[in-house]
């Protein structure tokens, strides 16, 4: 509706996803003080928040990336849960606002799935809560209801919505594909690296909201700070499994914001109690970790995440010396197979290929294609049988993922311009330098 009457340009664009992007930072601006009711501590939930919401498009005013950012992404992707958060935490709760926050979900599951899903999950044990305990057991399941009930209406009536709108239903089985590609079929995937690493940070803090919330409510079943922890909890773990899929260090700082909030709403907790003298002030001890934490865990991931910053930019940058482009292009050279050819695994592999005359080992390979997990396979497959080096320039989602599925099959035999250059071959098979020159 509102392209309809402004009309599709880019201003308009940008005008609309920054409107929507400012609404959802208010609300959660508000949800954040409305937790934490500490000056101190919702000042740097702030602070972080706002880093984590913008640490893209702050590399890209710094220059350490030079893509633009797509502006619809974190508008389109928070606006949902942010919403959902507002009926179910910063209003009183009734009836209506159960209502209203069902339509939410189900407007969150027809426009991003994976966060309305998450909303869904979220909303139904923030309401659901209350049945651990029996004086309160007949308002939950009644508050469910309406919600769980107005969710289910709402999907059809969308649907029916649109219908009057396009003049066409939507494609429900194509739209419920989504699931099924993301999940076995991919999207830029790139699984999880290691069993212990920053995740876990997030994953503890989601675990320990979800035992205080449960205790809480089997105290008291009409318990709002029990509520709020348990929905904290599952709408964290909802959007935490998109980085299961995509363990991008770029991806695990934009999904763990309920950790902040979790986070600092602890802190704070732990910080009243002891200005109260419920607690010793030993316990002072834990407060002061718990505002540097996150700061430090923060600057861990973003070093990681500018070690991996995706190979278009860095090649990009990289490559603009051409005393560079010249010796790199040798060194390819003398480490290709005897017929020439070698697999360059880099975003600017075209360039590549013409300036150093290796031919490609697999004809029609074009890296930015790569896209779907069936792809990365079959190119994957393709390369490991046929023999040839591996070269890899700069660091990216393939790179970093092949290098990991590779270990005992290949061995380095060249690591130059501070890792930029890593060259591999079969370990079964030796390769000669200087054959293909």
């Amino acid at each position: 509706p509102f392209f309809r009457i402004s009309g599709l340009t880019l201003g308009t664009f940008c005008l609309l996803m920054a409107g929507l992007y400012l609404a959802v930072m208010l609300i959660l601006m508000d949800a954040a003080r409305r937790w934490i009711r500490q000056p101190i501590f919702f000042a740097g939930c702030s602070l972080l928040l706002l880093m984590l919401m913008n640490w893209h498009d702050f590399l890209q005013r710094t220059g350490e990336i030079v893509i633009e950012p797509y502006y619809s992404y974190f508008p389109l992707r928070l606006i949902f849960p942010v919403t959902g958060l507002f009926f179910l935490l910063c209003s009183s709760r009734n009836l209506r606002n159960a209502a209203a926050a069902g339509g939410i979900a189900a407007l969150g599951l027809w426009f991003t799935p994976d966060t309305g899903l998450a909303l869904a999950g979220a909303g139904t044990v923030f309401y659901l809560g209350g049945i651990l305990r029996r004086d309160s057991r007949k308002r939950a399941l009644l508050e469910t209801a309406v919600y769980g009930g107005t969710a289910l209406l709402m999907l059809p009536g969308t649907a029916l919505l649109l219908r009057l709108i396009s003049g066409a239903w939507p494609p429900v089985w194509e739209y419920c594909s989504y699931f099924r590609d993301f999940q076995k079929i991919g999207y830029f995937m790139l699984p999880m690296e290691e069993v212990f690493g920053f995740w876990m940070a997030a994953a503890m803090i989601y675990l320990g909201a979800m035992i205080a919330g449960i205790a809480a409510l089997r105290k008291n079943g009409e318990s709002r700070r029990g509520r709020m922890l348990l929905f904290w909890a599952v709408l964290g773990c909802g959007l935490f499994l998109y980085y299961v899929g995509r363990s991008h260090p770029f991806n695990l700082l934009t999904c763990s914001w309920p950790a902040v909030l979790l986070y600092f709403g602890f802190a704070a907790r732990l910080w009243r109690g002891v200005r109260r003298k419920k607690l010793s002030k030993f316990w002072a001890i834990g407060v002061i970790p718990a505002i540097l934490l996150p700061a430090g865990t923060l600057g861990v991931i973003a070093v990681r995440h500018d070690r991996i910053r995706g190979g278009l930019e860095e090649t990009a940058i990289f490559l603009r010396e051409e005393v560079v482009i010249t010796e790199m292009c040798r060194e390819i050279r003398e480490y290709a197979s005897p017929e020439g050819k070698a697999h360059l695994i880099t975003y600017a592999q075209g360039a590549l290929h013409l300036e150093s005359g290796v031919q490609p080992a697999i004809p029609g390979f074009n890296l930015p294609e790569l896209i779907f997990e069936r792809d990365y396979l079959r190119v994957k497959e393709a390369m490991l049988s046929s023999g040839a080096p591996l070269v890899m320039v700069g660091k990216h989602w393939f790179s970093e993922r092949l290098k990991r599925e590779i270990r005992g099959r290949y061995r380095m035999i060249r690591n130059s311009y501070m890792g930029f250059l890593q060259i591999y071959e079969p370990v079964e098979q030796g390769i000669n330098p200087g054959a293909g020159r």
